[in-house]
């Protein structure tokens, strides 16, 4: 059966789409290194040289699905917090962003979101510098954007700004421990790196908190 050509923005979008759910569902069940361009065409039912007219390499393909499963996360933490009455307690807030990353798809016993974190690190952490412009960067801008005016609202103590820089300080802190634990499942006891997040998390955001109410007080 011919394949039909995507000409509207609509249909483009849908394809793309259907492009990175072929590349996430490879990617369930083989290591990146395994999986070939040839594999997500045929798997989202296009052309090999259609599949690179919308990704030119599998880096990009790969960095864009990393990108949307930080928007799922993004949109879970959002819908939590919308679900939630602020203010919040600091020990509150940093306990819904693990259960949020608890909840993200895994495969294998791992975490799919650190398994893509772990892909392309250097290459993420320039996604992440203020002042990137790239397509990739705007779409996780907007996410980005909606989630933080959520928490300064739930903190607070927050000033405006912080609220992003703590959401980008979770992304990289993420991508910088990844260098440093395995991605196989821990042991019983082992501190996992959501718990380790938590942690830090929890203290930094208490400095901020206590750095607010001696302003006040002053």
């Amino acid at each position: 059966m011919p394949r039909t050509r995507a000409v509207s923005p609509s249909q483009k979008d849908a394809r793309r789409t259907v492009i990175l759910q072929a590349a996430g569902q490879l990617f369930q069940n083989a290591s990146y290194d395994h999986i070939l361009m040839q594999q997500v065409a045929e798997r989202a039912g296009v052309a090999k040289g259609t599949l690179f007219l919308y990704f030119e390499t599998k880096e990009h393909l790969f960095l864009a699905l990393t990108v949307e499963a930080l928007n799922r996360w993004l949109s879970d933490v959002c819908a939590d917090l919308r679900g939630s009455t602020p203010p919040l307690m600091t020990l509150a807030f940093t306990r819904l962003v693990e259960r949020s990353l608890r909840r993200q798809p895994a495969s294998g016993g791992q975490s799919t979101l650190l398994r893509l974190l772990s892909l392309h690190p250097h290459r993420l952490a320039e996604m992440l510098e203020p002042g990137s412009v790239s397509e990739l960067t705007r779409s996780l801008q907007s996410s980005l954007n909606t989630a933080a005016e959520l928490i300064e609202n739930a903190l607070p103590y927050l000033q405006p700004g912080q609220g992003e820089a703590i959401l980008r300080r979770i992304i990289a802190f993420l991508i910088g421990l990844l260098g440093s634990i395995s991605l196989t499942p821990a042991k019983e006891g082992t501190p996992d790196p959501f718990s380790e997040l938590a942690a830090v998390l929890n203290l930094q955001l208490y400095a901020l908190e206590t750095l607010h109410r001696r302003k006040n007080a002053g």
